[in-house]
């Protein structure tokens, strides 16, 4: 990673125990899990007010960082700066089942939901592998040491996507929105190399595959030091469309497990 932000760290380690949960228990196959719910007086503090051109995810460097699980993000740096239409995950506490009324770029932050997966906070993901201007703007998730298997996390769409892709009725019967799961290794000198992929449709043969939360299975990834998330537009005969639809999402309850001390 390049850098962590000293103070969300520190405030992270001063709430360790309220941000998710472990679980020793399940197989006998040498692993500890835990799930991160994004719960507690630290994650309130990075919902960030207003959700668009806010002082958090429009300042520089906003990081999140959780002890139990491991997990680690921060925004990515583009042009010398650090904001989030640099690509990153967002904590939110914005929900709403009215699209219609909240499909602004000011809503950017509001999920497709009357409340999160559990809790109250959750995070929305932004970013994009743009394959016509060369721009990569994935948002990742990674373990600060180490490596884990990501075993699974729920997706829920924004209104901001919801009402951009019904508005614009422009997805054919055989193209396609996706969200592309890649596991990353690093090595020593920090070079990353990407391994298996998962997917999961938003949209597929010109109908929404997904409404309201929705679990991922992603231990096929393998075991990896982090995971890298793509928006992808297309079709079935493997031509990618021009990024035309906003590539938000939202994640809560990510379960990771870690071999046993």
């Amino acid at each position: 990673m390049k850098k962590i932000l000293y103070s969300v760290l520190v405030l992270a380690f001063a709430f360790a125990a309220t941000g998710c949960s472990k679980d020793d228990g399940g197989a006998d196959d040498g692993l500890v899990r835990a799930t991160l719910d994004f719960e507690g007086a630290e994650w309130d503090a990075l919902v960030d007010d207003p959700q668009n051109n806010g002082p958090l995810l429009y300042g520089d460097g906003y990081a999140w960082y959780d002890e139990a699980t491991g997990l680690y993000s921060e925004l990515n740096e583009a042009w010398g700066a650090q904001k989030f239409y640099n690509g990153g995950c967002a904590v939110s506490n914005y929900f709403s089942t009215d699209y219609e009324a909240n499909s602004s770029w000011d809503e950017q932050l509001t999920v497709y939901a009357a409340k999160a997966h559990s809790g109250k906070n959750c995070i929305v993901c932004y970013g994009y592998n743009d394959l016509q201007y060369y721009s990569d703007s994935r948002p990742s998730i990674l373990f600060a040491e180490g490596t884990g298997y990501f075993e699974s996390l729920y997706v829920c769409p924004t209104t901001l996507y919801t009402a951009k892709v019904r508005k614009a009725n422009a997805v054919g019967e055989k193209e396609y929105i996706r969200i592309v799961a890649t596991g990353i290794t690093s090595d020593a000198a920090g070079t990353d190399t990407e391994g298996a992929s998962a997917e999961l449709y938003l949209y597929k043969d010109g109908k929404e595959c997904i409404t309201t939360w929705t679990k991922w299975e992603l231990r096929s990834l393998g075991e990896v030091n982090k995971v890298r998330f793509d928006v992808q537009v297309g079709n079935d005969e493997g031509v990618y469309k021009t990024h035309m639809f906003p590539a938000y999402f939202a994640i809560d309850d990510i379960t990771v497990a870690k071999e046993k001390k």
